[in-house]
């Protein structure tokens, strides 16, 4: 049980960061921060989803064994 709270808090951290990374390609096109600055985020972005979905998958694999 304590393993599923950790993932969902980890899941939730990383959908923290795609939040943050959503607002700042809003203040880039606003002209507010760097494209540099903004490709870090991104490439942030692109490994936090990678991070989700591997969680996720975790997820629901332990819940098909505590289901057996």
């Amino acid at each position: 049980e304590g393993n599923h709270v950790n993932k969902m808090q980890r899941i939730q951290e990383e959908v923290d960061v795609i939040g943050i990374v959503e607002e700042m390609l809003v203040r880039l096109e606003d002209g507010c921060y760097s494209l540099h600055r903004v490709q870090m985020k991104i490439n942030n972005l692109i490994k936090a989803k990678e991070r989700v979905m591997e969680l996720i998958k975790e997820e629901k694999e332990d819940k098909e064994e505590r289901n057996k």
